[in-house]
């Protein structure tokens, strides 16, 4: 089906690099995936990507709902948008909501800004993305063809960095901390640097 573009979306579980295998619900490894989680905070408008959604399941099984298989009269299958309060993650905020889009290749990865040519410049130092960033990225769903859990999954066809977070928004798992926060009024004591050993920190 047709690519859609994701409105603002902070990143979450950015696996965008290089793939990772996640594990089924059985325990065993599955296939190696690139992946992103796109985390829409609320007045997102997210009509778009269900459109794209019932269009395709329109496309696979007809205008004709009384003849869908159960997966596809269940909304959960047809429109996989999570709510982020449901998960106990940092950044999953009550409001916003979340999709996840994999993809067996390297998606397109690119900064918001222009080269001389035009083009958006391509984002190839993975420190420059990480969670928490500001990302849209273009998705495309389709129909999940695995018979113990049809339903709707979004491919992951490209992510544009938009901007990285400021110091007071959430800082995500995976993301980068901010050390002056960290440690805003520690004295360190004028001690000079390797002072102290591991073991006598941990003691």
């Amino acid at each position: 089906m047709a690519d859609v573009k994701t409105p603002l979306a902070r990143g979450a579980f950015v696996q965008v690099f290089s793939p990772r295998a996640m594990k089924n619900k059985d325990g065993t490894l599955g296939k190696a995936k690139y992946s992103i989680n796109f985390l829409f905070p609320p007045g997102s408008d997210l009509e778009p990507l269900k459109q794209a959604c019932l269009d395709v399941v329109t496309a696979k099984f007809g205008s004709d709902k009384s003849k869908y298989p159960a997966a596809a009269r269940n909304k959960d299958k047809v429109l996989p948008f999570k709510d982020c309060a449901n998960y106990d993650y940092a950044g999953y905020e009550p409001g916003w909501t979340f999709i996840t889009a994999t993809s067996d290749s390297k998606p397109d990865i690119r900064y918001a800004k222009r080269g001389a040519d035009g083009k958006l410049v391509r984002l190839v130092d993975e420190a420059d993305l990480y969670s928490g960033c500001w990302v849209q990225g273009i998705v495309n769903p389709y129909w999940r063809k695995v018979a113990e859990n049809p339903g709707i999954s979004f491919g992951l066809q490209a992510v544009v960095m938009v901007r990285e977070p400021t110091d007071d928004e959430t800082s995500f798992i995976g993301g980068r901390t901010n050390v002056d926060a960290e440690f805003e009024g520690v004295d360190f004591g004028g001690g000079s640097a390797g002072a102290s050993s591991a073991d006598a920190l941990f003691d």
